[in-house]
């Protein structure tokens, strides 16, 4: 029954990406010493999911990744083969594969997982998840994927502006190694409750949100805005930024006037964070 959900979910999911994203393959997790080949495609299934949902990368369907093995040739035993998974990634216009191995290790059971970059085949990092048993897979499973989600985000260092960032924003400032993702507009609340619903935000499981400053909301007028991206209105922006007791700096995306509101309007607001 799991499993059937589980496949239903897979079918179902779509990504949908107004920017660009890192693409990764996930590969059938190896089923080792003491484990069932029934439960390591389970818990692939599971990860291919969770990771999906977390929105930081794009996920390449099992049918697609299906349909290439077979075009290509590809074995079982060839997901050892560092040379063989690359020709695979590139005919999936993937950057990187997640291999992951299941294994009795005692008592308990070792989920691993380490992700080859497809143009250095280099690994890039790894991550490791112990199960006192195979049930405790759906408690465990998502700070799991975010773990290795986030290590592939960060290991990126080309990130553009209109990319999709680490955190599921889209990347609005990108200079020196230093970038900036916006969120999506988070909807309309008065100036204190634009800083709470900011500060509470977690896209990608963040917790470094904030309120967008007035210089920050120019750079996303002009980086963003007049290219067409992010999927802003014509509407005014809150910003952190104070003009006078009571009043606060906005600003309006149909022009990029910079302006003053009430603290008890009703404003759009989103959410930022550099990394």
């Amino acid at each position: 029954m799991k499993r059937a959900i589980v496949f239903i979910t897979v079918f179902f999911i779509g990504v949908t990406c107004y920017a660009q994203q890192a693409v990764v393959a996930v590969a059938p997790f190896e089923a080792r010493s003491g484990i069932s080949a029934s439960d390591a495609e389970t818990i692939t299934e599971i990860f291919s999911v969770q990771l999906s949902e977390k929105r930081t990368v794009t996920v390449v369907t099992r049918a697609a990744l299906g349909k290439v093995m077979q075009e290509h040739g590809f074995q079982t035993g060839d997901w050892s083969n560092d040379s063989k998974i690359a020709e695979l990634g590139r005919a999936l216009n993937a950057n990187a594969v997640v291999r992951g191995q299941v294994q009795k290790l005692g008592s308990s059971i070792v989920v691993t997982v380490s992700i080859l970059d497809i143009k250095t085949l280099q690994v890039m990092s790894g991550a490791t998840m112990r199960l006192a048993t195979i049930d405790e897979v759906f408690d465990k499973m998502d700070g799991f994927v975010m773990q290795t989600s986030q290590t592939m985000a960060n290991a990126r260092t080309d990130y553009k502006i209109g990319d999709r960032g680490p955190g599921g924003g889209i990347i609005f400032y990108a200079e020196g190694g230093v970038f900036m993702e916006c969120s999506q507009t988070l909807g309309a609340y008065s100036w204190k409750e634009a800083i709470e619903i900011a500060k509470n935000y977690n896209g990608g499981g963040y917790k470094d949100w904030h309120l967008s400053t007035l210089e920050e909301l120019t750079l996303m007028y002009k980086n963003l805005k007049l290219k067409n991206l992010g999927g802003f209105d014509d509407g005014d922006y809150w910003s952190s930024s104070a003009h006078d007791t009571g009043y606060f700096r906005t600003m309006n995306f149909r022009k990029g006037d910079e302006s003053w509101s009430y603290q008890a309007l009703t404003i759009s607001v989103r959410a930022v964070r550099a990394f």
